[in-house]
């Protein structure tokens, strides 16, 4: 019998029929497939809370047609793939440099404790050393951190889905709980919206390291540039240490190291279901091709966010669960999909092209920020006038026992460090945002797959994506990406820029003028900055596209998800393979209101053009942007968008 390529999909699986359908696979095999006597090894996916024997009974095709396989086939890779960051090497040496981060700062208290004499250096090297050694090294907890929980977040539905087992489970069984159990495919990203969310869930780990996340992105930094005073005296410099800062850098540091352990523990042997990254849009749909997954998707592109995942919440109960790992197909689908999710046609879909964003991008939001950057830029003008940073300045403290070096701590360190992580957090925040939604800013009109599903700047750390990028002219994603790169530099500059010491008049505050000037150009780049934080309007959907399930939406009832190109089941076939097939396609992908397979009009993505697809497809019809103000979600349009069709052709949607 001659195995044809069978496509990686998501499957979705009846727990009450799993077992039945296993013994008898090899008949059912000869019986039911017509067209075309395959074996196919498929890969599919769960995420969310599986249905009990009794709550599947929805399932998009008979069970019969999908049988999982436990164990990996004979000749095919395992699914185990998981990022650099996330492997046991990597691991171990961030827990290694936070336990060496850690213990340094307890010695440091102990010794301010015991033996403060002990901090006093005379040597400039060493005095240097304190000032911008704790600051460097902060900034650097802060990224890797950063960047080992963005990695975790985004494996995290692939681990829950390929978790779950294939034997019928009773009502009340916690086997197939899984960490994204509000919904299928779901995935939270770094913003505290998403805390109330997790916390109402309860994945216990995942919280912990949501929260940490969260205090670690806006405190940590500031925190270690805040840790050491160095007050100059006859013999050199006293280091002041404040006790209290220090206790909650440790504090930090050691939810750090807890949750680097936790995961490692979590992923030691544990099952991604993945053979390689799946950050671009090939890989993603590579997952899902000829799946029977899509029928719910189908009108979600015309929801908001919040109807959205209150719509896939309701999945697992309602079409069972969904299982990411090899499954045997029996027969070729045939999948039919239902008109809209609500029943109803949509009057005017290309709104929806443009409607929402993140949170952090709104008008308001932006404007915000913008405003403290202004506050800070004048704020710096008048002191230039007074010349301050040649001959600095009195200030009497608001508390007139207060500590200079407390003082010194709060006022003149802590919070404009604070102030540049908060400018930082929502450039960096832009930057990933751009870095996702680059393939679908490129696909406003036809572009080839190297433009459009294959471009993948998520996969890539921030330096690297700042130089493909820019070798791209893509100037949005290299600018802010080169920002997120050296989002620590303000943050070292900050520490110890400001020097007091008490004088008869009251409190003399030395500032450095080299420093000075030097965070001032900086405060005028992040000004700029988040100015080109607002993304134009082909950048702009309805929802973030950060997870296969809001990608989904958007080429679900596709003609592309059923091209060769995304076979990649094979027990051979690797990444380079997929990306091979696609390239050789030669297919152009657009988007806008694309005819789906159930003769209607999507809003989406597909392929496009003539040799887009095999049979006598139409095109897809682009989307004119309109101009809008965007105070909330919902957009005040001040010259709505326009679909493009073409003349006499039939606009019914």
């Amino acid at each position: 019998m001659e195995s044809d390529e069978a496509l990686s999909h998501v499957g979705r699986r009846q727990q009450s029929q799993a077992d039945d359908t296993q013994p008898d696979g090899a008949d059912q095999t000869t019986e039911i497939v017509q067209t075309s006597d395959t074996l196919a090894l498929e890969t599919s996916e769960h995420d969310g809370r599986s249905s009990d024997s009794t709550e599947g009974s929805n399932s998009f095709q008979e069970a019969s047609e999908f049988i999982p396989l436990e164990e990996t086939p004979s000749g095919y890779p395992e699914l185990d793939w998981k990022p650099p960051i996330l492997r046991k090497w990597c691991l171990l040496l961030a827990i290694a440099f936070f336990v060496a981060c850690l213990t340094g700062l307890a010695i440091i208290v102990r010794v301010n404790d015991t033996r403060p004499e002990l901090l006093h250096v005379a040597r400039t090297p060493s005095q240097l050393a304190f000032r911008y050694v704790p600051a460097a090294t902060g900034t650097v907890s802060s990224i890797w951190w950063s960047s080992l929980t963005r990695s975790y977040l985004r494996l995290v539905p692939y681990i829950s889905m390929a978790s779950v087992s294939n034997a019928p489970k009773g009502r009340g069984s916690q086997d197939n709980d899984t960490i994204q159990s509000t919904g299928d495919l779901e995935a939270f990203s770094l913003s505290p919206s998403s805390i109330f969310r997790l916390i109402k869930e309860r994945p216990v780990l995942t919280v912990i390291m949501f929260l940490t996340s969260f205090l670690v992105g806006i405190f940590l930094a500031p925190l270690k540039s805040t840790l050491f005073q160095t007050i100059p005296d006859s013999e050199g410099w006293t280091i002041y240490v404040s006790d209290k800062i220090a206790y909650g850098t440790i504090a930090l540091y050691s939810l750090m190291t807890a949750s680097a352990i936790a995961i490692l523990i979590r992923l030691w042997s544990v099952r991604t279901g993945l053979k390689w990254e799946v950050s671009s849009i090939t890989s993603q749909l590579a997952l899902v091709h000829n799946s029977n997954i899509y029928e719910p998707f189908h009108g979600l592109e015309f929801a908001y966010d919040h109807q959205f995942w209150n719509l896939v919440r309701s999945w697992p109960l309602k079409y069972g669960g969904l299982r990411l790992g090899y499954w045997k197909s029996l027969r070729k689908l045939q999948l039919q999909t239902p008109l809209s999710f609500e029943g109803c046609e949509v009057d005017d879909p290309e709104r929806f092209r443009y409607a929402s964003l993140y949170i952090e991008q709104y008008d308001s939001v932006l404007a915000f920020f913008l405003a403290i950057g202004v506050a800070l830029f004048v704020t710096c003008i008048v002191g230039m006038s007074r010349d301050i940073a040649h001959r600095g300045f009195y200030f009497t403290p608001p508390v007139l026992t207060a500590s200079i070096a407390l003082a010194q701590q709060t006022l003149f360190t802590f919070l404009p460090a604070l102030l540049f992580d908060l400018l930082s957090i929502e450039v960096n925040t832009a930057a990933y945002f751009y870095r996702l939604h680059q393939p679908i800013a490129n696909m406003q009109s036809p572009v080839s797959a190297e433009k459009s599903v294959l471009l993948d700047y998520v996969g890539r750390n921030a330096a690297s994506a700042m130089l493909t990028a820019a070798a791209n002219k893509h100037w949005r994603v290299a600018w802010l990406s080169f920002l997120d790169s050296v989002s620590a530099i303000p943050l070292i500059l900050v520490a110890n820029a400001v020097n007091a010491e008490e004088t008869p008049d009251g409190w003399h505050v030395n500032v450095t003028g080299g420093k000075f000037y030097s965070l001032f150009a900086l405060l005028i780049v992040y000004c700029v900055s988040i100015v080109l934080c607002r993304p134009p309007p082909e950048y702009r959907t309805l929802m973030v596209v950060s997870t296969l399930a809001e990608l989904l939406t958007l080429c679900y009832d596709s003609h592309m998800l059923d091209g060769n190109e995304f076979s990649v089941q094979d027990a051979s076939d690797r990444e380079i393979h997929l990306v091979s097939k696609v390239h050789l396609a030669k297919r152009k992908y657009q988007f806008g209101l694309y005819m789906g397979r159930d003769g209607r009009r999507h809003l989406g993505f597909d392929a496009t053009s003539d040799r887009a697809i095999e049979g006598d497809v139409p095109p897809v019809y682009g989307i004119e942007p309109g101009r809008a103000i965007y105070f909330t979600s919902r957009p005040l349009w001040l010259r709505p968008p326009v679909v493009k069709y073409p003349e006499g052709e039939d606009i019914s949607i």
